[in-house]
């Protein structure tokens, strides 16, 4: 059986790089046995964007540039393919669906190790959430968390 993507991944791909995936990608960058990270930004000539872009690379990540909102899953998928890991920082903020565009990409693209961003939120309920195996198409990919059943209902 050959594989569908090259031996020779970059190791990390982190999408955005706000409060989250700065935190993300300082601690990768502080590890004594950092691997390669790229950090995906939107496109943008501003001010803000260009410091944004010279703290990333001081820290010793790549830049790579889409906007996951307008790109299709099939782009997606040939850019997360490069990667061994992928792990996405956008939050709420990209809009509504482009979480699942992201995670089908991934899929698509065979990346081995893949971590939304809700695998980062908190509750202050422990008791809100419940573990379940999540998977599509028939392939388990992660333990994620569903909302508990209410007691009526």
């Amino acid at each position: 059986m050959t594989s569908k993507q090259p031996s020779h991944r970059g190791e990390v791909l982190v999408i955005g790089a706000g409060e989250l995936g700065g935190a993300v990608v300082a601690a990768l960058s502080q590890r004594d046995d950092a691997p390669a990270v790229t950090v995906l930004l939107r496109p943008s000539d501003t001010p803000r964007h260009a410091q944004l872009r010279n703290e990333i690379m001081a820290r010793g990540a790549g830049i790579a540039e889409a906007d996951v909102a307008t790109a299709t899953v099939a782009e997606l998928a040939t850019m997360l393919a490069q990667f061994h890991t992928v792990v996405s920082c956008i939050g709420f903020a990209a809009g509504s669906g482009t979480q699942r565009k992201i995670t089908e990409a991934a899929l698509a693209a065979g990346v081995p190790r893949y971590l939304p961003w809700q695998f980062g939120a908190t509750t202050t309920r422990s008791d809100a959430a419940v573990p379940k195996t999540c998977s599509t198409n028939n392939s388990t990919f992660a333990t994620c968390y569903a909302p508990r059943a209410p007691p009526n209902g």
